[in-house]
């Protein structure tokens, strides 16, 4: 039996960390909650672009392109759990 879980990658202090967003007994409903995810994430960064000044040749720029990074490469991955269920 397999159980799918949501990874989330982010960066600390310490180095790489994952955090769990929840276990899924079905692939397509961690897809599912994974694109309102996504789109929340997404969101997010459009209206930090939306705020900026100077993104084109000013002090944000860096932070733009930063962004554009981060809205092409989301943090979220389906991890897949191999459950013994020999018991039954």
């Amino acid at each position: 039996m397999k159980v799918y879980q949501i990874v989330e990658s982010r960066e600390s202090e310490n180095g790489n960390k994952d955090f769990v967003h929840g276990v899924y007994q079905h692939r397509v409903a961690a897809e599912n909650r994974i694109k309102v995810m996504v789109r929340a994430y997404i969101s997010q960064w459009a209206y930090k672009i939306a705020r900026m000044t100077g993104w084109k040749r000013g002090r944000n720029s860096q932070n733009f392109q930063d962004a554009i990074v981060k809205m092409a490469n989301p943090p979220y991955r389906i991890k897949e759990i191999h459950v013994d269920s020999s018991y039954r």
